[in-house]
Protein backbone atom coordinates (compact mmCIF):
# COMPACT_ATOMS: atom_id res chain seq x y z
CA UNK A 1 0.00 0.00 0.00
CA UNK A 2 2.88 2.57 0.87
CA UNK A 3 4.42 1.45 -2.52
CA UNK A 4 1.41 2.87 -4.39
CA UNK A 5 0.90 6.31 -2.10
CA UNK A 6 5.22 7.14 -2.75
CA UNK A 7 4.48 6.64 -6.76
CA UNK A 8 1.90 8.43 -6.68
CA UNK A 9 3.16 11.26 -4.85
CA UNK A 10 6.60 11.35 -6.67
CA UNK A 11 4.26 11.40 -9.77
CA UNK A 12 2.30 14.74 -8.14
CA UNK A 13 5.93 16.16 -6.87
CA UNK A 14 4.31 16.21 -3.71
CA UNK A 15 7.16 14.79 -1.28
CA UNK A 16 7.95 16.96 1.15
CA UNK A 17 12.43 18.56 0.60
CA UNK A 18 13.92 19.62 3.46
CA UNK A 19 15.00 23.32 2.98
CA UNK A 20 16.66 23.92 6.25
CA UNK A 21 16.23 22.19 9.67
CA UNK A 22 15.28 25.02 12.03
CA UNK A 23 14.72 23.58 15.56
CA UNK A 24 15.80 20.03 17.50
CA UNK A 25 14.56 19.21 20.51
CA UNK A 26 15.49 15.52 21.68
CA UNK A 27 13.72 13.44 24.64
CA UNK A 28 15.93 10.31 25.00
CA UNK A 29 15.52 8.28 22.18
CA UNK A 30 12.94 10.45 20.51
CA UNK A 31 13.37 13.95 19.00
CA UNK A 32 11.47 16.73 17.34
CA UNK A 33 12.51 18.45 14.55
CA UNK A 34 10.92 21.76 13.03
CA UNK A 35 12.08 21.98 9.12
CA UNK A 36 10.86 24.34 6.24
CA UNK A 37 10.04 22.04 3.38
CA UNK A 38 8.99 23.12 -0.09
CA UNK A 39 7.79 19.81 -2.89
CA UNK A 40 8.99 19.60 -6.15
CA UNK A 41 5.30 20.62 -7.63
CA UNK A 42 5.45 24.53 -6.24
CA UNK A 43 9.18 25.32 -5.27
CA UNK A 44 8.85 28.57 -4.49
CA UNK A 45 6.13 27.90 -1.77
CA UNK A 46 8.12 27.20 1.36
CA UNK A 47 6.14 25.39 4.61
CA UNK A 48 6.33 24.60 8.20
CA UNK A 49 6.76 21.01 9.24
CA UNK A 50 7.52 19.12 12.23
CA UNK A 51 8.83 15.74 12.23
CA UNK A 52 8.82 13.03 15.03
CA UNK A 53 11.94 11.45 15.39
CA UNK A 54 12.74 8.08 17.06
CA UNK A 55 16.72 6.58 17.32
CA UNK A 56 16.82 3.12 16.27
CA UNK A 57 19.94 1.02 15.77
CA UNK A 58 22.25 4.50 16.25
CA UNK A 59 19.97 6.33 13.57
CA UNK A 60 17.34 8.91 13.66
CA UNK A 61 14.82 7.82 11.87
CA UNK A 62 11.09 9.82 11.05
CA UNK A 63 8.21 7.63 12.88
CA UNK A 64 4.81 8.01 13.41
CA UNK A 65 3.66 10.25 17.14
CA UNK A 66 3.40 8.51 19.91
CA UNK A 67 0.43 7.35 20.47
CA UNK A 68 -0.86 7.43 16.71
CA UNK A 69 -2.57 3.95 15.79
Amino acid sequence: QFKGVHEVSTERGSIPVVDSVDAVRITGETALAQATVYTTADPSKRTARTFDLQRTDGSWKVCDPAGTP
